[in-house]
């Protein structure tokens, strides 16, 4: 079997495109059409939905592209092994990193790591946590580092790491606000998320404020989107909601999230997280 066959086929569902494909494993286009066309006609259907710019997997294509990966992961992890078995052998491991926190949390780590494992050279890698958990499925990455909850999760191995302390910001006059003895060791009263969920405003909000946050992620997830923006006061009326709960977790997950269907600010913050990593 040609795995660097396979490599081209599994490169252009990633890329989605022919073009960028060839660009991606460094051969022309005519020659990868070749091999595309030749594979087609030996399985006899296509693979393929042929597009502009936006390739899809046929039904074929999809269980070709399945076999492919496993069989690509087979040999990674076979190398894998065969490196740790030689004397000083070096490894090289991809670990992707949520953008913003993600440095901060490779950074804290990888001083020690380094120390125990001097050979082991690290590429890190800066996407969002959608993106690093389809890259980690399909072999791309090694591993990743990220926060998020438990409904997040998908058939991926998950290791917990550790818990974070979350600060409510309210008015005065809020409910939350009430004067407590019990004070943390930052001198703030702690707010349990149960406390929170007694709030009765608070809790009507919050399962719309999720539903809209779970639409956005899908649409996003379904279209492949880098970034949007969102025509908020629409919201209002259409379900008595805001959706800054959703952009405020969809810009933590890396995903360019506006507000207010403000496409030139969107821009900018596009330009922005290219420059500086954050959003």
């Amino acid at each position: 079997m040609d795995l660097h066959l396979l490599e081209n086929i599994v490169a252009i569902d990633d890329e989605k495109s022919i073009t960028k494909a060839a660009e991606k494993r460094f051969i022309t286009q005519s020659a990868l059409n070749q091999q595309l066309q030749k594979l087609e006609e030996g399985l006899g259907t296509p693979l393929f939905t042929r597009a502009r710019s936006n390739w899809q997997p046929t039904k074929a294509g999809e269980i070709y592209l399945d076999a492919a990966r496993k069989i690509l992961l087979i040999k990674k992890d076979a190398y894998a092994q065969i490196a740790d078995c030689a004397e000083e052998s070096s490894r090289q491991l991809t670990v992707g990193l949520i953008p913003e926190r993600g440095v901060d949390m490779f950074t804290a780590i990888y001083p020690a790591f380094h120390r125990a494992f001097p050979l082991i050279r690290i590429e890190p890698v800066e996407c969002s946590v959608m993106t690093m958990q389809r890259m980690i499925t399909d072999g791309t990455l090694d591993l990743g580092l990220a926060t998020l909850n438990e409904d997040q999760r998908d058939d991926n191995c998950y290791h917990f790491m550790t818990e974070e302390e979350i600060l409510l910001a309210v008015p005065e006059g809020h409910p939350l606000a009430e004067p407590s003895e019990e004070k943390d060791d930052a001198g703030l009263p702690p707010v349990t998320m149960y406390d929170a969920a007694k709030n009765e405003a608070i809790r009507r909000a919050l399962p719309g404020a999720e539903a809209i946050y779970r639409a956005l992620r899908t649409l996003v997830g379904r279209h492949a989107l880098q970034g949007f923006t969102l025509r908020c006061f629409d919201l209002l009326t259409a379900v008595h909601n805001t959706g800054c709960l959703a952009l405020a977790r969809l810009n933590a997950e890396g995903i360019v999230a506006g507000c207010e269907g403000d496409v030139p600010t969107l821009l900018s913050m596009v330009v922005a997280r290219a420059l500086t990593g954050a959003s």
